[in-house]
């Protein structure tokens, strides 16, 4: 791995006991969670989040929650390894990896977005993805795999030529 990861993607699930809140395993990151209400089968348009805990849910229902948090040294090492020995050598010659087409699973996405429902995919800042009503410059590329549980990242297929 050329890069230490800063963040990384949980997707959690929960059943919305009688207090109408559950805790997460970590702190999202501000503006970096989507709650999907299984149950009702709809986005749950404004939660509450305050630190690991999410508000504001209907009791007795089936969520899932899916956030983008900060990782720690260790979480880090443990998740993804270390980096090169010696470092990434595309710093040394001045070259970074392209992929042109493909299908790739990243973990460079908005957490917020429901990506069962986006129309495209757009660049968004920090090199992220997000979905099209972001600002940046759309993906010619289709979305065919959304983040879960056992696989919290992206799938997006796209070419570029």
């Amino acid at each position: 791995m050329p890069f230490a990861e800063g963040f990384y993607n949980k997707v959690e699930s929960f059943t919305v006991p009688a207090t109408g809140i559950v805790t997460l395993q970590f702190t999202p990151v501000a503006g970096q969670v989507f709650v999907f209400d299984n149950t009702s089968m709809a986005a749950v348009p404004t939660p509450t989040v305050v630190a690991n805990t999410v508000t504001t849910l209907t009791v007795g229902d089936e969520v899932t929650v899916t956030y983008k948090y900060a990782l720690s040294v260790v979480q880090a090492r443990a998740l993804v390894g270390d980096i090169q020995p010696g470092g990434y050598s595309g710093a040394y010659l001045g070259q970074i990896g392209l992929i042109k087409r493909g299908l790739i699973y990243t973990s460079e996405f908005d957490s917020s977005v429901e990506w069962d429902a986006v129309t495209a995919i757009k660049l968004a800042p920090n090199g992220q993805l997000t979905n099209q009503l972001g600002t940046g410059i759309e993906i010619p590329g289709m979305v065919v795999a959304v983040p879960g549980i056992d696989i919290p990242f992206l799938g997006i297929e796209f070419s570029a030529s």
